[in-house]
């Protein structure tokens, strides 16, 4: 759990608690794919929440401010169940999935944010027309000021989960916005197959964390201090020392 100010509002990132209803997760995803950006149809999900059958076993990730939850993402582990980007992308997928480790495999999906926190016209699901910046030389950490804090706060969480529970490799289902902003920020994802229609337009995308993990410490050291503020040290990657 992380606490912080982000202007004059005091955010909390966290992970659900396994006794907490997720229902007000599932209304904000259908606020924001539903009602806001119109990328799925309401009669397609009734009572006004979008849920799914791999809902019982994610693990929820959360941004609060003092009004509920404003941001949301799961983390999908290795379950009876399986993937759901092996199950919508069947044989189409550019890799193997039982060359895989499933035991160290999880799935990120369904990022959602309160258009609260979007609140410029041209602001698309993940406000995205600052995506574009670049921190200078002479800033010294420009990671909360001026990067996506809703997105990376949420982000911080799942990645801190991942290295508790040992799972090494991420699936994600994104869309080319999501993935691009990501980009630019050093994080290393991988297509591995046809874009589709599924919450909008999404494409499957994979990632070995410690790819990602050396790229962000040598290219963005104070986005990779972010990341692992507060993470336990058995837990911390050894990055090779610098020469």
């Amino acid at each position: 759990m992380h606490k912080e100010f982000i202007g004059q509002t005091r955010f909390t990132f966290r992970m659900l608690a396994q006794n907490e209803s997720p229902e007000p997760i599932f209304h904000l995803r259908y606020q924001v794919y539903c009602e806001e950006l119109a990328l799925v149809k309401p009669h397609d999900f009734p009572n006004d929440v979008i849920k799914d059958k791999y809902d019982q076993y994610a693990l929820h990730f959360i941004a609060e401010d003092q009004e509920g939850i404003i941001a949301c993402m799961r983390l999908i582990p290795d379950s009876p169940l399986g993937f759901p980007l092996e199950k919508h992308f069947l044989d189409k997928l550019e890799i193997q999935p039982d060359d895989l480790d499933h035991a160290k495999l999880g799935e990120a999906s369904l990022l959602a944010i309160s258009k609260r926190y979007r609140r410029r016209k041209a602001d698309g699901i993940y406000y995205s027309p600052d995506s574009e910046y670049r921190p200078t030389e002479q800033e010294e950490d420009p990671t909360i000021k001026r990067l996506k804090p809703m997105i990376f706060g949420v982000y911080r969480e799942l990645y801190q989960e991942c290295k508790r529970r040992g799972i090494t490799h991420l699936y994600a289902i994104m869309d080319s916005s999501l993935c691009l902003l990501l980009r630019m920020h050093s994080f290393v994802f991988h297509a591995v197959g046809q874009t589709i229609d599924y919450y909008g337009p999404i494409t499957p995308y994979f990632a070995n964390l410690q790819e990602s993990e050396y790229k962000i410490q040598q290219q963005m050291p104070s986005l990779m201090t972010f990341f692992l503020d507060g993470l336990e040290p058995q837990y911390r990657p050894e990055f090779p020392p610098e020469r």
